[in-house]
């Protein structure tokens, strides 16, 4: 691959020299291209133009002061996969399928890089986080989708295997340097630098001491401004930029420390910047959402219309339109309701275990809750029946469903970015619970949490898991964690209880199958471990520990060497380098000589 500008060459002709000494600049593309930059975890008031001064961000508020710049644009779901899929398709999460980040896949719906390529762009993503992985479905329509070494070992620091925005930059640029002066781009570049765990920053960390989210705001700055500089030496394309936050940080607004659980404006809000400003103006009432930027997009490249649940920016109206947002991590982490949402104008209505509703124009900072004031009555009246009729619970049952297999590898790795597989009830049997105090229970287990890996204090960490689990007895997800816990404390009656607890509230949870069959083949119970390590295999075929668990089972226990021949066969299918390949290997050539 080259890795400089591509350059036009005209052949010399045979006639006199020409007197011209200096090459004429080669004409713009008629089609301009587009740089599409999404910055993940980024909170509306960390962008020195806000005007906060919480960061500086000279080359963000250079595009947004030579364009078009939206302090608060919103996103209808605070987590990085859904948020993405409606910026690229203009659908809400119902419409386009992706729920959450590890267990869905985007629906058979038209792509922006589906649109771009259809119009004769070369069509790049360079993504920066396993949230985004290609098998999730938002590589449809790019001609390259790199995500680097997504899915990695941990890094030598603990972080999660996320690629750092300096590697995501310098792949992106040595895309352009390759790229084909002659056709136009639709590049998008994300960064994750802003999302926990974050990376030492050494020359930023000493800018902005004890605030590391700024200081990392502060690098993906300047990985902004090297993209920049790339793009105003480009000779053959002309450039038109967007850049636009996923989803914000709670950093304990509402009591939220990270995103994902509620609905307020620290992780709803994002900016927007569209530059250089458009010839047409941007005539829609506003709050603005990620779902208007596909149709509006469409619009400004002239790519045609498309069918959106997003309003195309450029044209007016919009006055009162109903905005629905939601989460549904609550549900899938802790066994109780989801968050739902309802903006009109002003006034935005939350429904979790109560009711919420808040005059965004006079109280932005959401500090008086009106859902009480007799004033707002008909009003919240109106918004709640938006809200039950944009979520109805079985749209909303049947959405929440996984269209993913887990992989065991991705959900260690994005375990590490505070991501948890979990499991969804069913929506009509669920625990009633203020989000606002699972935000505080949720920041006191992972301070929990903390104290253990630094202290070790094992009692302490039980302690953690009861009162949590006291509190959400059905959530499926921490009772398999607290059994994966106790197993690595070595106490396996225990480790069984919690279990079956998952178990009995998630009968698909294969990872608690496996590891109760473990413990009660260790325990002399065969039965019943042949039993659970059986039903791990209807739901997860080719689960190697569980095929070897069963030739153990088969070989040592039972005394069915044609069943335990097929298995441990099986195992070395899937997993050839095995470090007791050779032993396995061994076993099977002498029962099949026997035979």
């Amino acid at each position: 691959m080259l890795l400089f500008p591509a350059l036009s060459l005209a052949l010399a002709s045979c006639g006199p020299p020409s007197r011209q000494t200096v090459p004429e600049r080669p004409p713009r593309q008629e089609k301009p291209s587009l740089l599409l930059v999404t910055i993940d975890t980024w909170r509306w008031d960390h962008i020195g133009v806000s005007g906060e001064g919480r960061v500086a961000t000279p080359n963000l508020d250079l595009l947004a002061r030579g364009g078009v710049y939206e302090p608060e644009a919103e996103t209808p779901y605070p987590l990085t996969t859904p948020s993405h899929a409606s910026m690229m398709t203009g659908l809400l999460p119902l419409n386009h399928g992706l729920m959450g980040v590890i267990s869905y896949r985007l629906a058979e719906v038209p792509t922006l890089a589906e649109a771009f390529r259809a119009r004769g762009y070369r069509t790049a993503a360079f993504v920066s986080s396993m949230t985004l992985d290609r098998r999730f479905g938002l590589s449809r329509g790019f001609d390259v989708y790199d995500q680097g070494p997504l899915g990695g070992a941990m890094r030598p620091y603990g972080e999660a295997p996320e690629r750092d925005g300096a590697d995501t930059t310098q792949a992106a640029l040595a895309f352009l340097a390759a790229a084909s002066a002659e056709v136009p781009v639709f590049l998008w570049i994300h960064y994750f630098d802003l999302h926990l765990p974050y990376r030492p920053r050494p020359a930023w960390d000493a800018q902005y001491p004890g605030k590391p989210y700024a200081a990392q705001v502060a690098f993906v700055d300047d990985e902004v401004g090297r993209v920049l500089a790339a793009l105003r030496a480009d000779r053959g394309r002309s450039w038109r930029h967007i850049v636009v936050g996923d989803h914000g940080e709670g950093m304990l607004d509402h009591h939220e420390d990270t995103h994902g659980l509620t609905l307020y404006r620290s992780t709803l809000h994002v900016p927007l910047i569209l530059h250089p400003r458009p010839d047409k103006p941007l005539a829609h009432a506003r709050p603005w959402r990620l779902e208007d930027l596909e149709p509006t997009i469409r619009d400004w490249f002239e790519l045609g219309p498309n069918r959106s649940d997003g309003a195309n920016l450029f044209e007016a109206g919009g006055e009162g339109r109903l905005l629905p947002s939601l989460t549904i991590q609550p549900t899938t982490y802790y066994g109780v309701n989801p968050c739902l949402g309802m903006r009109r104008g002003a006034l935005m209505y939350m429904r979790h275990g109560l009711e919420e509703l808040y005059d965004m124009a006079a109280d932005p900072d959401q500090r008086r809750d009106l859902a009480g004031d007799p004033a707002h009555r008909g009003a919240l009246r109106e918004l709640r029946e938006a809200c039950r009729s944009a979520f109805p619970p079985d749209r909303l049952q049947s959405a929440a469903s996984s269209t993913v297999k887990e992989r065991p590898a991705d959900l260690q790795n994005l375990r590490s970015l505070g991501y948890l597989g979990g499991f969804v009830p069913d929506l009509g049997d669920l625990q009633r619970a203020d989000i606002r105090r699972v935000c505080d229970d949720q920041v006191a287990f992972k301070a929990a949490r903390a104290a253990f890996a630094r202290d070790r204090d094992s009692a302490s960490m039980r302690r953690a898991y009861g009162r949590l689990l006291a509190r959400y007895p059905n959530a499926s997800l921490y009772h398999k964690e607290f059994g994966d816990f106790l197993l690595r404390e070595n106490d396996q009656p225990a480790a069984a209880r919690a279990f079956e607890s998952a178990i009995r509230l998630n009968p698909r949870d294969a990872t608690s199958m496996a590891n109760l069959g473990g413990i009660e083949l260790l325990a002399g119970r065969t039965d019943r471990a042949r039993a659970l390590f059986e039903s791990v295999l209807t739901l997860e075929p080719d689960d190697p520990v569980v095929h070897r668990n069963l030739g153990i089972l088969f070989s040592q226990h039972l005394d069915l060497p044609e069943k335990a021949v097929l298995h441990f066969k099986r195992y070395l299918e899937l997993v050839p380098g095995t470090a007791d390949a050779a032993t396995i290997r061994g076993y099977i050539l002498r029962q099949e000589g026997v035979r």
